[in-house]
C-alpha cells in the first residue's frame, strides 16, 4: 500500500489495513505538511513533503494495525527540496517505533 496514495484521494490507510488483513507486506511511506488537502489530481507539490510524523493520516501511526495485518516491510520516500533538514527528524521518527 501506498500511504499517500491511499489518502490523498480520501481514502483511510488505517482502515484498509485491518478490513483486509495480511493482504499488505509492504508499506511505502511519505508524510505530507499538516493542512494539506487531498484531491484526486495524482499529484503533489514536493515542498508538500515533510519529515515522518504523521504517516499522511494527520493522526498518530499506522504501526498497531500495520504490526497485527502482517505488514514486513516500510518504504520510505523523502522528496523534499529540504531533505537535508528532515531526514534526521524522519530517521529519529522511525526509531522511537521501534519502541512503540
Amino acid at each position: 500500500m501506498d500511504v499517500l496514495w491511499t489518502y490523498f484521494p480520501g481514502a483511510d490507510p488505517e482502515a484498509l489495513l485491518v478490513k483486509y488483513g495480511d493482504r499488505f507486506k509492504l508499506i511505502h511511506v511519505k508524510d505530507l505538511r499538516k493542512g494539506i488537502k487531498g484531491n484526486l489530481s495524482g499529484t503533489t507539490p514536493t515542498e508538500n513533503d515533510c519529515h515522518l510524523r504523521y504517516w499522511t493520516t494527520q493522526s498518530s501511526r499506522n504501526t498497531p494495525s500495520s504490526k497485527k495485518s502482517g505488514v514486513m516491510h516500510f518504504i520510505w520516500k523523502m522528496e523534499s527540496p529540504i531533505y537535508y533538514l528532515q531526514v534526521p527528524k524522519s530517521i529519529k521518527f522511525l526509531e522511537n517505533l521501534e519502541n512503540d
